[in-house]
């Protein structure tokens, strides 16, 4: 008797495990981490937060929202920033150390002129110069390995207007090697230098060529130059110049911006792009996966799945955008969540090995998790509010003619033949678009 009397309250209990509530909780978790969409922050907090609770309805994931991402990143947002816009430049210059080591220095030199290109697009991004001064020296050296004392001569100058400050040793550079970079930086040095001053509005960190400057001004050789400028509120903002001898320029931040990077004009570079992000990101977010989607090409929306403990991405799932593009990613998530095994990782005949080619400057809630540098504990979730930064200002990023760039107030004088404007003189300027092209 007792054991019918226990029978209802047996089912009642299995009844309960099997409830969608309890079924999430076992389940994957999916991280949301904002959309890669044009919109104004208003509407990419709504939409993140649409997305988070789409998912929830489900009962087969326990998704979390940006809020609860923000929390888990804290302050590790740099080094996702630098693993995102260097990351394939690191790569390339790993594959092109081997070479070298092999003794293949054409392959070598192919390899590291592709890592430089990527290494000196990521300055716009990242805050450090290592991997590029690492890169031309080894390109350098293969160079000279090969023959090429040209190439070398030009390579070695790129070192010395990067790293002015870098002397070379004879323990880890060949004696061939370290002669004709003190050569070079010698002869740069002599030349007559340009000057760049960042103002903007607030405390300034300020960042030329990825290395950190006390003070606005900085006297650099003449050449190729980035500059960034970030403040305490999580703002970033860059520009590139090729400055001539004896050249002054002011570069005024507004410092309204938050810049994450450089959106790639083709789509195999955007979807390189977004595979260095999701993958320097997604281990900070604690999550089994995490949700990426946005704009795809001109009228459609897509999504996609990425798992940090294998480093895959699902097939991606498109569809038309319509007149509510939001809505139209919503209807895609039940494909997407077929892609997901029992194991909660995604199923192996639904791996990718191409990511989404978004737009990554378009994603402004991931954009505040990464510069916020939020160290305040969040609540446990989940309706996502914009920061205060977003209810005044969106992402401004300018896009025109297949170029990405920030308006910035120039002020420059090209020389009086003694080495520019006198510093009591007032130099003539104006505002200047500068172009980033991709």
């Amino acid at each position: 008797m007792s054991s019918l009397r226990t029978l209802p309250l047996l089912l009642c209990g299995l009844l309960l495990g099997a409830s969608p509530a309890r079924a999430a909780r076992n389940a994957a978790e999916i991280a949301v981490v904002g959309l890669h969409l044009a919109s104004t922050p208003e509407e990419a907090a709504e939409a993140a937060s649409r997305v988070t609770a789409a998912l929830k309805e489900t009962g087969r994931f326990a998704a979390v929202g940006p809020v609860t991402v923000d929390r888990r990143v804290g302050t590790r947002g740099e080094l996702v920033i630098d693993g995102a816009f260097l990351g394939a430049g690191r790569k390339h210059l790993a594959e092109g150390r081997v070479l070298y080591e092999r003794a293949d220095f054409e392959g070598a030199v192919e390899l590291l002129t592709l890592a430089v290109g990527e290494l000196e697009s990521g300055l716009a991004s990242a805050t450090t110069n290592k991997d590029l001064v690492d890169a031309l020296l080894l390109l350098a050296l293969c160079q000279l390995s090969a023959g090429d004392e040209g190439a070398v001569a030009v390579t070695l100058r790129r070192v010395v207007v990067v790293d002015p400050t870098r002397e070379l040793d004879a323990v880890n550079y060949p004696p061939g090697l370290v002669d004709l970079h003190k050569k070079t930086r010698t002869k740069v040095l002599s030349e007559q230098k340009s000057r760049i001053t960042l103002s903007g509005a607030g405390e300034l960190r300020r960042f030329v060529d990825g290395a950190e400057i006390l003070g606005a001004d900085v006297s650099v050789p003449a050449g190729q130059h980035t500059v960034v400028a970030t403040d305490e509120a999580g703002h970033r903002e860059f520009a590139r110049m090729i400055l001539e001898p004896g050249q002054r320029i002011t570069v005024n931040f507004p410092m309204t911006e938050r810049l994450l990077g450089e959106a790639a004009g083709d789509p195999d570079a955007r979807s390189e792009q977004t595979r260095w992000l999701y993958s320097s990101l997604a281990p900070y977010t604690g999550s089994t996966l995490v949700l990426l989607g946005g704009t795809v090409g001109k009228h459609n929306v897509g999504a996609q799945l990425y798992e940090p403990r294998t480093g895959n991405f699902s097939k991606e799932v498109v569809v038309e955008a319509g007149t509510d593009p939001v809505g139209a990613l919503i209807d895609l998530l039940p494909t997407l969540s077929a892609y997901v095994g029992d194991n909660g990782g995604i199923r192996s005949d639904r791996v990718s090995t191409r990511p989404l080619a978004l737009d990554i400057s378009r994603n402004i809630v991931l954009t505040d998790i990464l510069l916020a540098n939020n160290e305040e504990t969040a609540p446990a979730e989940e309706g996502f509010r914009p920061k205060p930064w977003m209810l005044w200002t969106a992402l401004g990023v300018a896009v025109t003619g297949g170029a990405t760039g920030i308006a910035v107030a120039l002020s420059t004088d090209e020389g009086n033949g003694n080495g520019g404007t006198p510093p009591d003189e007032e130099a003539t300027g104006g505002t200047v678009y500068v172009s980033l092209p991709n």
